[in-house]
């Protein structure tokens, strides 16, 4: 349990893909990473969450409290007792960017990409984790196996697939040619899934 007598700490955005639209905003005290963790694992979530931004501040508390009033005045709470927001990602990041601190912001963090597609992160398909992996291990960077092993349609798998190269994962489409795979080992991919938050 988190001490609420400690100020400094972090507000964060997470996305869950079993909440499409949603946007959870919250504090912790803990490294972000670990507060994921623990939200991942709690009784009833099905699909672990994706930190998509934090940032640190010298009263974490307040801060939260601000970001909440100003989400509750926009008519955006999913839930009045829930910390769950319909909001995009990248309007999300920007107001906790703007809320002014008590003191210096000590540091913030887009997490898993530039801000260009900070909003396709919490796009990802629910089973872009499978298809990178599929690639990776057969070393294929081909949409018709992801159809196959996955059985997708091609127009998803297709898309799916152009968010593994977004994701540097594999290269850009050679024509008929199967895609060039840039991870070359799942030990390799596991890294850049934690870089993600999965």
């Amino acid at each position: 349990m988190e001490n609420l007598k400690t100020s400094k700490g972090y507000v964060y955005v997470v996305i869950n893909s079993s909440k499409p639209n949603l946007v959870k905003i919250g504090k912790t005290t803990k490294a972000p990473n670990e507060k994921v963790k623990e939200l991942s694992s709690a009784t009833g979530v099905a699909t672990p969450f994706i930190l998509i931004y934090h940032r640190q501040f010298n009263n974490c508390h307040s801060a939260e409290k601000k970001i909440h009033t100003i989400l509750e005045d926009k008519g955006v709470r999913f839930s009045d007792s829930r910390e769950f927001f319909e909001i995009s990602t990248t309007d999300a990041i920007h107001i906790v960017q703007n809320i002014d601190d008590e003191k210096e912001v000590v540091s913030e963090f887009i997490e898993n990409a530039s801000e260009d597609n900070i909003e396709n992160i919490g796009k990802l398909y629910f089973m872009f984790m499978d298809a990178a992996s599929i690639i990776v291990q057969y070393q294929q960077g081909s949409t018709a196996l992801i159809q196959r092993k996955l059985s997708l349609g091609y127009a998803r798998a297709g898309r799916i697939m152009d968010q593994l190269e977004e994701f540097g994962i594999v290269g850009p489409s050679a024509g008929s040619k199967e895609r060039e795979v840039k991870v070359k080992t799942l030990e390799e991919l596991k890294v850049i899934f934690q870089r993600m938050g999965f």
